[in-house]
C-alpha cells in the first residue's frame, strides 16, 4: 500500500504540479515538489528494500558463516533470533532510512 502511494504521489508531481510551476515560473515552487518527488521516491525504495530484507539478510549470514566455519553451530540461533525479532528491526530500519532521507534532503 505503502509503494502504491508512493507511485501515485511520484506521478501526480511530475505528471501535474511541476509542469504548472514550470508553465507558471515558479521557481520556488519547482524546487520543493522536485524536492517532494524525491523524498517520496527514496521512501518508496527503502519500502521495496524492506521486502527483501530478510532474504538479504539470510544471504549476509550465509556467507559469514562461510568464512567462519568454526561458527557454523550458532546458524540455526541466529536465524531464530532474527525471525523473532524481524517486527523491532523492521521498524529500527524504516526509521533510520527515514532519518538518513530527511537529514539528506
Amino acid at each position: 500500500m505503502a509503494i502504491g502511494f508512493s507511485i501515485c504521489l511520484s506521478s501526480a508531481l511530475t505528471l501535474y504540479f511541476i509542469p504548472r510551476a514550470i508553465l507558471d515560473s515558479e521557481v520556488k515552487k519547482i524546487f520543493f515538489d522536485l524536492n517532494l518527488l524525491l523524498v517520496a521516491c527514496v521512501i518508496g525504495i527503502v519500502f521495496i528494500g524492506q521486502a527483501f530484507a530478510k532474504i538479504l539478510c539470510k544471504w549476509y549470514i550465509d556467507l559469514i558463516l562461510m568464512f567462519a566455519p568454526n561458527d557454523r553451530k550458532l546458524g540455526p540461533l541466529i536465524y531464530k533470533n532474527l525471525d523473532s525479532h524481524s517486527l523491532k528491526n523492521l521498524k529500527a530500519n524504516l526509521l533510520y532510512s527515514v532519518t538518513i532521507c530527511f537529514l539528506i534532503f
